[in-house]
């Protein structure tokens, strides 16, 4: 059985929840901050630390490899996105998510044009992921991906009796035996 590495402690690789320099002069307060760490917000302070974040998880756009990579919590690593978004140096998931879609419906698009010029595939396979692709990104962008259109048609009550009568006199009719039992065929006096 292979040994598993030992845990490095979080106040190695963490900054911890407070700055020293901020706390009152105080050595049991200080001694007790060093004890917690943080959620990952004071990671932004050291902004090369959280770019370098930021560009790795954008890069993968996996949260535990990037967490590992820098020793420290997947919640860090959100908290990092979301103060980077915040701050406008990162642009929102809704935007990035976009960007990312459009670019796979161009690129799937193109994709299967030439697998069809090619007669690798029948024409009427690949529109599916190009579809789904536009609708996400549309969904995402805000824009429209139904059209309900409305028409409003006036009828008077005499004119819908008589299509209604004109409908039941065209249907044929169907006789069908009834399942209800009356006294006679019950047996009864």
């Amino acid at each position: 059985m292979a040994k598993a590495k030992p845990r490095l402690r979080a106040e190695a690789t963490q900054p911890g929840l407070f700055l020293l320099s901020e706390l009152p002069d105080n050595p049991k307060l200080q001694a007790a901050a060093k004890r917690y760490v943080h959620s990952g917000r004071i990671t932004c302070k050291d902004e090369e630390r959280a770019a370098a974040i930021a560009e790795a998880f954008l890069s993968c756009g996996l949260v535990l490899p990037v967490a590992r990579r820098f020793h420290v919590s997947p919640k860090t690593v959100h908290a990092v996105l979301e103060v980077l978004e915040e701050e406008g140096k990162l642009a929102r998931v809704k935007e990035r998510l976009s960007a990312k879609l459009g670019l796979l419906a161009e690129v799937s698009a193109e994709a299967a044009v030439e697998m069809v010029v090619a007669g690798k595939t029948q024409a009427n396979v690949l529109p599916i992921n190009v579809g789904v692709a536009i609708e996400k990104k549309a969904m995402l962008d805000g824009e429209a991906t139904v059209r309900i259109e409305s028409v409003e048609v006036r009828i008077s009550a005499a004119d819908l009796i008589a299509r209604v009568q004109r409908l039941a006199a065209a249907a044929p009719a169907i006789d069908v035996e009834s399942s209800v039992s009356t006294p006679e065929t019950q047996g009864n006096p």
